[in-house]
C-alpha cells in the first residue's frame, strides 16, 4: 500500500538536534490551541468524526465507505497524477522565487533567533506552490500563493505570524501599495 499521506501530532516540539531531521521532514504545519471552556462541553458531545472522502486503489476497489453523501473518491493515480503533471506543467516565476530567496535570507539572517530552513523544505515547498496552482487552473505559481509559506517555514508558532506579515508587506511593496 502507497504511502499517501501522513499526518503527526505532539503537545511539544522538538528540542533535540536528533528529532529536527525528522521535523523537517513534516511540510505543513498548524498550531492548534486548547478548546476553550465555552466549546468543551461540544466536543464532548460530538460523534465519532468520519472523513468524506474515498480512496481508490489502482483496481477499482473502493475502500471504507463514508457517511458522508458528498464524498469525492480519488485514486492513488489521482493523487500522484497531480503531483506529476504540475511538476512538468506549472511555472515558478523569477518574482515568486526572488520572494522566497529573500525570505529564507530574512529568516535566517535577520531574524533572532535566526529561522533554519533547509534546501530539502524549500524545494518541496516550490513542489507544494505548483500544486497550488495546478489545483487552481494555473500555468504559474502567484506570489500571492506564497502565503502557503507561513504554515511551512516556522520553526516555533510564534514564527508564522511574522513569516505571514513579511510575506504581506512584500506583496504590498511590490504592488507600491501603503499598508
Amino acid at each position: 500500500v502507497p504511502l499517501l499521506c501522513l499526518v503527526g501530532a505532539s503537545n511539544e516540539l522538538p528540542e533535540s538536534e536528533e528529532l529536527d531531521a525528522l521535523y523537517d521532514r513534516f511540510l505543513l504545519r498548524s498550531s492548534v490551541e486548547q478548546v476553550s471552556a465555552g466549546s468543551l462541553a461540544g466536543l464532548l458531545q460530538t460523534r465519532g468524526l468520519s472523513g468524506g472522502a474515498k480512496v481508490i486503489n489502482n483496481k477499482g476497489d473502493k475502500g471504507e465507505k463514508s457517511e458522508a453523501s458528498s464524498a469525492v473518491e480519488l485514486s492513488v493515480d489521482d493523487f500522484q497524477g497531480v503531483r506529476s503533471a504540475a511538476e512538468a506543467s506549472v511555472d515558478v516565476p523569477s518574482s515568486v522565487v526572488d520572494l522566497i530567496v529573500d525570505l529564507r535570507s530574512f529568516l535566517q539572517d535577520k531574524c533572532e533567533p535566526p529561522v533554519y530552513v533547509s534546501d530539502r523544505r524549500l524545494v518541496k515547498s516550490v513542489s507544494l506552490l505548483r500544486v497550488c496552482a495546478y489545483t487552481n487552473g494555473r500555468e504559474a505559481v502567484s506570489e500571492f500563493d506564497c502565503l502557503l509559506l507561513a504554515n511551512i517555514l516556522w520553526q516555533r508558532p510564534s514564527e508564522c505570524q511574522m513569516i505571514r506579515d513579511w510575506i504581506l508587506e512584500r506583496l504590498a511593496q511590490d504592488r507600491g501599495v501603503e499598508q
